[in-house]
């Protein structure tokens, strides 16, 4: 009859040739440069940052506020008999001016959320303290304090 006989099998060993390393270069060589040119597209989040803050810097007129508690009102210059103008410096400073006489002068901090090319949302805390949600285009900036029963302001670039 017949006998089963067991055979150990033993692998063969992988010598590379030289097609072989000439393509793993070539892949490695690929790769590299695709690396790159991705991180040259790139932007730094200090320079993307610093263009963001640009949006807000410069002087703003005030048009008209809405509050929407207790009740729904609307307020502007002719109602109010007064004009109001803010100044966001390039110091993270913000002057309040009513009538043009300067009546308050703040630090303040801007963390955005969302950008664009020209547009960009966040929050606004004024002196530590006062935190407002905004929205600000290349013409004009919403403050929002609604979020604390605050007003809606609109305000329009001036300079």
């Amino acid at each position: 009859m017949y006998s089963l006989k067991i055979i150990k099998l033993y692998p063969i060993p992988f010598v590379p040739n030289r097609y072989y390393v000439a393509t793993k270069i070539k892949i490695a060589f690929l790769l590299i440069i695709f690396s790159i040119f991705l991180l040259a597209s790139c932007s730094s989040p200090s320079e993307t940052n610093e263009k963001k803050k640009d949006l807000i810097i410069g002087s703003w007129e005030w048009c008209y506020s809405k509050l929407y508690w207790p009740s729904d009102s609307i307020f502007s210059p002719e109602s109010v008999g007064y004009t109001e103008k803010r100044v966001f410096l390039e110091e993270k400073i913000v002057k309040i001016f009513r009538n043009d006489s300067l009546i308050y002068m703040y630090p303040y901090e801007v963390q955005y959320f969302q950008i664009d090319s020209n547009e960009a949302e966040g929050q606004l805390t004024i002196d530590d303290w006062t935190t407002a949600f905004f929205h600000v285009n290349s013409d004009t900036l919403i403050i929002s304090t609604s979020h604390v029963d605050g007003p809606i302001e609109y305000f329009y670039r001036v300079e």
